[in-house]
């Protein structure tokens, strides 16, 4: 019954979702967070991977053959053109990937209070598994149930931390 009425109250609110489940903007949230964690990642793999292709191309056909490889024109050589685009497209995808992995300090709030929710957003450099074990052992600390999704950087908590708000049950 409680579970009804609960159900009842959020569909009354200005952002309406079935009780039980994540709300909608939370599994947007979470997916944009993922997207671009991903997006950062295959970037910097596709970086390395340029730069190992250009090494052996260096190493095989040396410095003089390399040169001539070269100047054979840009259609005559595919992979060239592949390489390039991968050296040059990956650090400035990175670069902006990792900043809009700082915006959840704009949109990651609950929706009824507007307060701020736990979360974690990435060190300028380095892995981020520090600070989001401290988002972690925060909402142990406070006995917030909580969803962390996999490959995504955002803690979703199912009771607001500040108004204490009920979103959704944790499995």
């Amino acid at each position: 019954m409680a579970n009804w009425r609960l159900r009842q109250e959020n569909d009354s609110q200005s952002f309406p979702y079935v009780f039980p489940q994540m709300p909608p903007r939370f599994r947007r949230c979470c997916a944009f967070m993922r997207a671009l964690l991903l997006l950062e990642r295959c970037s910097a793999v596709l970086l390395v991977l340029g730069g190992l292709a250009w090494a052996v191309l260096l190493v095989v056909y040396g410095r003089a053959g390399l040169n001539a490889f070269l100047d054979s024109g840009l259609e005559a050589n595919p992979f060239f053109v592949l390489c390039l685009a991968e050296v040059i497209a990956a650090p400035p995808v990175m670069f902006l990937c990792r900043l809009f992995r700082q915006t959840p300090k704009w949109f990651w709030r609950c929706p009824c209070c507007g307060r701020l929710f736990p979360y974690y957003r990435p060190p300028m450099r380095g892995m981020d598994e520090l600070a989001g074990a401290d988002c972690l052992y925060e909402m142990q600390y406070l006995g917030i149930p909580y969803v962390k999704p996999k490959y995504c950087p955002l803690v979703a908590p199912s009771v607001c931390p500040k108004c204490g708000r009920k979103f959704f049950e944790t499995t």
